[in-house]
């Protein structure tokens, strides 16, 4: 699974913002792209013999601004790298034929609990949900 999310890392860095798994370190750094996941299940579809090497997971992919309308305008970009249109798109993983695929989300938000450093005001955020599919390449 690590190689998956170091796959997408690589294919958001060129944006130019901060992308993190799972933990910001602090005081971050607005905005940022926050990627969490589980380990991956097994695919749906066993093999007839042999070592079940498919591998299915949802990936968050979690932005934060210092504004909703900047949350906005990351996420759009984001969504343009990782699943442009939400069509299917390939990920580089060595040995795997890997791809991703956004499936939702959920509105912008502001989070109130949290100040930004040195202001009196709140980060707004976004969550995306993608579907990660892995099979070994032939």
């Amino acid at each position: 699974m690590l190689a998956h999310i170091e796959s997408i890392k690589a294919a958001l860095v060129p944006l130019g913002w901060q992308v993190h798994y799972v933990n910001v370190p602090e005081p971050p750094t607005f905005p940022y792209v926050l990627l969490w996941s589980g380990t991956g299940d097994p695919g749906s579809e066993p093999p007839l013999c042999g070592p079940m090497d498919d591998l299915e997971a949802v990936v968050g992919v979690t932005v934060v601004a210092g504004s909703p309308e900047g949350v906005l305008m990351v996420q759009s970009a984001v969504r343009a790298v990782l699943s442009p249109g939400d069509a299917r798109t390939r990920l580089t993983v060595a040995g795997r034929a890997a791809s991703l695929k956004r499936t939702g989300g959920q509105t912008v938000q502001v989070d109130r609990d949290v100040k930004i450093p040195g202001t009196n005001t709140s980060p707004a955020f976004s969550v995306d949900l993608y579907d990660l599919h892995s099979t070994p390449a032939t």
